[in-house]
């Protein structure tokens, strides 16, 4: 698989072997760059689902996953939740 960010926030994650777009992620508070992501993948022994972390320019972590209703959930950097 393959995760891309783009500059008006949306991601997009992809198969590596044929190239079709699997899930574009987007939604109305995503509107500054992605910086970076990170994901688990789903292996073929694993009933996982995929998951998700990405960064974007406001200091927001977007924590997301292939189950449930596939909401992103925007997490936002303070100190209290620093680690």
């Amino acid at each position: 698989m393959i995760a891309s960010g783009f500059s008006d926030g949306s991601i997009d994650i992809m198969s590596s072997m044929l190239g079709d777009k699997l899930y574009h992620i987007k939604d109305e508070d995503m509107y500054t760059p992605i910086m970076d992501i990170t994901w688990r993948e789903k292996s073929k022994l694993s009933l996982a689902p995929l998951r998700f972390l990405a960064a974007n320019a406001t200091s927001k972590i977007l924590r997301w996953s292939s189950e449930k209703d596939r909401k992103v959930e925007h997490i936002k950097l303070n100190e209290a939740n620093q680690y």
